[in-house]
């Protein structure tokens, strides 16, 4: 029970635990977004007025309920 008795073996096994938890759990995934998915071929830029409706729907929470699918 060494390792538990050495605080400096504890807390560096505990920050590489964490560290190795972070590259794979958040930064490896969020990088592996940014290469996939890209805007589709052929979309066209928002419009001022759409971008301020995009705003406003992520203010307001609906993209918790809603999709943004337009019919």
């Amino acid at each position: 029970m060494d390792f538990f008795s050495d605080h400096k073996k504890l807390f560096s096994s505990a920050l590489a635990f964490f560290l190795f938890l972070t590259l794979f759990i958040c930064i490896f995934p969020a990088l592996n977004n940014q290469k996939v998915y890209q805007p589709l071929q052929g979309s066209k830029p928002l419009t001022e007025e759409e971008s301020r409706g995009k705003s406003i729907y992520i203010r307001e929470g609906c993209v918790a309920c809603h999709t943004q699918q337009v019919m």
